[in-house]
């Protein structure tokens, strides 16, 4: 009976596992973030801003352009010395991405530019945001800050800021998808 329990029991939990493993991995993440913000707009299209800016670099990895372009909306790539500068309403930025320039470049243009966006400095504000979600996170991410997400495309996370009109018309628009920022 204990051996067929403690199988039970490790079946159970390989399953979960690889279950939540795999649901990482797609990318329902993009498609949600695409299809609210492409709702918004719809929905209050003097508010929210047909394009939407992205870090530059990381247009192809996080696969968030394809969506946005299906939703009527343009990808906007921003150079990390480029992002107090930038003209765009909205910013979407992945969660790793987050991560590994506050660990990685501290003293760089795109850590400053968070630091001072997350601040209120800038006039944006976190209006949403979608997190990875997987059985292990917590173990991972006290080996690693950067384990906490998805590093092979897919379930990564992402933080919309806003500024101008775009933030409360977004923060208005709930759309069932990610949560509001807090």
């Amino acid at each position: 009976r204990v051996r067929a329990a403690a199988l039970a029991v490790a079946f159970a939990y390989s399953a979960t596992l690889a279950t939540s493993q795999v649901a990482r991995t797609s990318y329902d993440q993009q498609l949600e973030l695409a299809r609210w913000l492409g709702t918004a707009r719809r929905a209050e299209p003097g508010s929210v801003p047909a394009t939407v800016g992205v870090p530059a670099h990381t247009t192809l990895y996080y696969r968030l352009c394809e969506p946005l372009e299906r939703e009527g909306l343009a990808c906007a790539p921003i150079a990390d010395d480029a992002w107090l500068g930038t003209d765009a309403q909205l910013i979407v930025v992945p969660v790793w991405y987050e991560i590994a320039v506050r660990r990685d470049r501290p003293e760089g243009p795109a850590a400053d530019a968070l630091a001072r966006i997350a601040a209120g400095e800038t006039g944006f504000r976190e209006v949403r945001r979608w997190r990875s979600s997987f059985l292990q996170q917590e173990l991972y991410r006290r080996l690693d800050p950067a384990f906490a997400v998805e590093l092979t495309q897919g379930s990564v996370g992402f933080t919309v800021y806003a500024r101008g009109e775009a933030a409360p018309a977004l923060e208005r628009s709930t759309g069932g998808a990610g949560e509001p920022a807090r």
